[in-house]
């Protein structure tokens, strides 16, 4: 295809347009620096919060997926700053739910079926967070693995065995890990001290992050044993119960929800104001929610940042057409045209605030990079947002530049020559 005289000349003038905007940037650096330095800022907060924001959403699905997305709960409410002992749950309650519900229920385990202890071993002292098990939990918990033997199962449930299964980190200490299943421990119960042979070693996997804000202690070892261990025929009733439902069941988490909760209400007798229910899919929404609020508000902040960036942009053109009203009068006697003056002075606003875009992105992932390692969170970097932030960067200079780039184009040649 063949270029005509016209277009070579428009390409010309482009170029020309693009290398005088380029130099004039160049030529007043430090200017051109503090008049970026508004969308720098912008666009580097944008960048930063969002892949934070990211980071952190990824790594919580992770944990949520861990612990269990379809486990649900039942607890007392914390409106109410008093609770009769009637609205403990005891094991009868514990029955009744399972008997009820017990086509959609997988995994259940009373809420008094737990206890953590001090252990010695060696010179080093544990806590123990000695859990109630039943067959089952491993298929609901994707975040522990058997290294070695076996896990609870309903036998053990069922004959009440003295069996334990510990952490791999315990399994270090007890025989140094190696042929530690059949070894004895002498656990307290509280009630009784039993003495309980080791059938199987777990592996528990948590993130920094989950250490960091409290969802794992790194310090506990949880072990796990038959929950019928632990004295949960006790009159003693428990805040809560919670249990693990079928993922294909015919109804909605929210329905199975509300429809254990009235059923413990009725069977109970009890205020309907006792008892707020709950799931970790539910939680996960909530503090997913909390986290896009926050990075909304922090974008607002940064959308203001980008204005008056803008308006910085608008401000210095402004002045760049007068002090460059004699250079704009002798290229127009020069024969350039409204349209190439106009051209030149939007690609110069345009090259400002491009250019702090891209400062801006390098500095938003350095901020999101510091932010990943104090959080002890995995940088997750958002494509689309870095790809829309250096659109909007440019789109905010030649939209702020627009008047200056009209006000320069429209200068009369005769009168822009005589200017001193």
């Amino acid at each position: 295809m063949q270029i005509t005289e016209g277009q070579r000349r428009s390409k010309m003038l482009i170029k020309e347009s693009f290398l005088l905007a380029l130099s004039a940037v160049r030529v007043n650096r430090m200017r051109s620096f503090l008049t970026m330095l508004g969308i720098v800022i912008g666009i580097g907060s944008v960048i930063g919060i969002t892949a934070i924001g990211d980071s952190i959403k990824s790594i919580m699905g992770k944990e949520i997926d861990n612990i269990g997305t379809n486990q649900i709960f039942i607890a007392l409410s914390w409106e109410k700053e008093e609770h009769g002992d009637d609205e403990y749950f005891t094991m009868d309650d514990f029955r009744a739910v399972e008997e009820k519900f017990g086509d959609k229920i997988v995994y259940m385990v009373p809420g008094n079926a737990s206890k953590e202890i001090e252990r010695k071993f060696g010179n080093k002292k544990y806590t123990i967070a000695l859990t109630g098990a039943r067959g089952g939990l491993l298929e609901q918990r994707s975040n522990i693995s058997i290294v070695e033997g076996r896990m609870i199962t309903e036998e053990d449930v069922e004959q009440e065995n003295d069996v334990i299964v510990i952490d791999k980190k315990l399994a270090q200490e007890v025989a140094g890990g190696v042929d530690v299943i059949g070894q004895k421990l002498e656990i307290d119960f509280g009630d009784s001290v039993k003495e309980l042979t080791v059938v199987g070693v777990v592996e528990e996997t948590v993130s920094a992050f989950a250490q960091q804000i409290g969802i794992s202690d790194k310090n506990k070892i949880t072990c796990y044993v038959p929950y019928t261990l632990f004295d949960v025929e006790s009159e003693f009733g428990v805040g809560y119960i919670s249990f693990y439902h079928r993922k294909d069941m015919s109804i909605s988490q929210e329905q199975l929800v509300k429809e254990v909760g009235d059923f413990l209400i009725a069977t109970k007798g009890v205020p309907k104001d006792s008892y707020r229910q709950g799931s970790v899919e539910k939680q996960a929404s909530q503090i997913n929610g909390m986290l896009s609020l926050i990075s909304l508000g922090i974008g607002v902040i940064a959308s203001i940042s980008l204005i008056v960036g803008g308006i910085g942009i608008m401000n210095i053109m402004l002045v760049s057409v007068t002090e460059r009203t004699r250079e704009i009068g002798i290229r127009k006697a020069l024969g350039a045209k409204t349209k190439n003056i106009l051209f030149q002075f939007l690609i110069e606003s345009s090259i400002l605030s491009l250019i702090g875009g891209l400062i801006g992105i390098v500095v938003g992932l350095g901020i999101g990079k510091l932010g990943a390692i104090l959080a002890k969170v995995d940088l997750k970097i958002n494509i689309p947002v870095i790809v829309g932030a250096v659109i909007f960067s440019s789109l905010v200079g030649m939209f702020f530049g627009l008047y200056p780039a009209k006000r320069a184009a429209k200068l009369d040649p005769i009168e822009a020559l005589r200017y001193e």
